[in-house]
């Protein structure tokens, strides 16, 4: 009998610590409220010509996908979505919990777009580091498997370099117009169904002026950040628009971590480096890089002009 009791106190003591020490399951009859996006901010805003104007980034020409990542308020995955329309945007909550919102959007802007194939399922399957396929609805971590880096960095982006061949590159400066918004959201009232977020740029611009090119042509190379260039025209050329992921929480990016370098490539085939210099562009600026070249004399050095200049005022950086 002795025994018995031993083993019968042995059992409600371990069951007892137990209930003491495991973090009870969250209830599945939990009310739940159903959450809708309003995206502001500078995704409303298109550069157009510089300037801004209010329009809509969904009805842009360009496809904008929209990436919106929800963790509980210590950080575990909850929820994760790709859409490329912000009304099919639903979120289901848990009433009276606390959640971080985290939303991107991605512009084609001056590239040709994100690199995608098909799933196997039929839907757009987008590589890293979006890697989840475009569904326009939420999937739960109740019931569904979570990417942990989704939308954690918009750097390397895989951007379309061939529609015929669907070939792609990467770079941790990305040719795309990326914004993105963070917000901490507590479900609580059924009758407030709207979470406004604001969205922050995290974009800037480059565009060459090229002046008396008359044979040969340009290249560009910016320390392996960006996509080289290679320049033929003798004009000032289109905006090309990149990401930068420190935009997050910077205006410029620090120190000399972007170089661009020109080199002039003679129409015999001999290569003249024109020069290379550091630049911080800033969040929402343009750089125009103005070349001078003289053609005629081999005893004259090509010009090479840096001018920074946001959509408010202008700094020039000459050498």
């Amino acid at each position: 009998m002795k025994n018995y009791l031993f083993i019968l106190a042995a059992l409600f003591l371990s069951c007892k610590r137990d209930a003491t020490t495991q973090p009870a399951p969250p209830s599945t009859t939990a009310e739940k409220v159903t959450i809708h996006l309003q995206l502001g901010g500078d995704i409303s805003t298109s550069i157009g010509n510089l300037r801004k104007t209010s329009v809509a980034a969904r009805s842009a020409y360009d496809s904008t996908i929209y990436g919106v990542n929800i963790r509980t308020g210590q950080g575990a995955l909850y929820a994760q979505g790709l859409f490329d329309n912000t009304d099919s945007i639903s979120i289901e909550l848990l009433k009276d919990s606390s959640y971080i919102v985290n939303v991107a959007a991605i512009k084609r802007g001056s590239g040709l777009g994100l690199w995608w194939q098909l799933s196997t399922n039929g839907y757009k399957q987008y590589a890293y580091p979006i890697h989840r396929t475009l569904q326009n609805r939420m999937l739960y971590a109740a019931n569904e498997t979570m990417e942990p880096g989704f939308i954690d960095s918009l750097k390397n982006m895989s951007i379309v370099t061939d529609t015929l061949t669907n070939t792609f590159a990467k770079y941790p400066l990305s040719e795309a117009d990326t914004y993105f918004g963070s917000t901490n959201y507590t479900a609580r009232d059924a009758s407030n169904t709207t979470i406004s977020l604001e969205l922050r740029r995290l974009a800037f611009a480059i565009r060459y002026d090229i002046h008396n090119l008359k044979s040969g042509y340009l290249q560009a190379t910016y320390g392996g950040q960006m996509m080289p260039d290679t320049i033929r025209t003798n004009d000032t050329l289109p905006v090309q628009i990149y990401t930068a992921d420190v935009f997050r929480s910077q205006d410029s990016i620090p120190g000399a971590q972007l170089q661009v370098t020109l080199t002039w490539i003679k129409a015999a085939g001999n290569a003249v480096v024109l020069g290379t210099k550091p630049i911080r562009p800033r969040r929402s600026s343009l750089t125009a890089i103005s070349v001078f070249l003289n053609t005629d004399s081999l005893n004259v050095s090509p010009g090479f002009q840096l001018t920074d200049t946001t959509w408010t005022g202008t700094t020039d950086f000459d050498f």
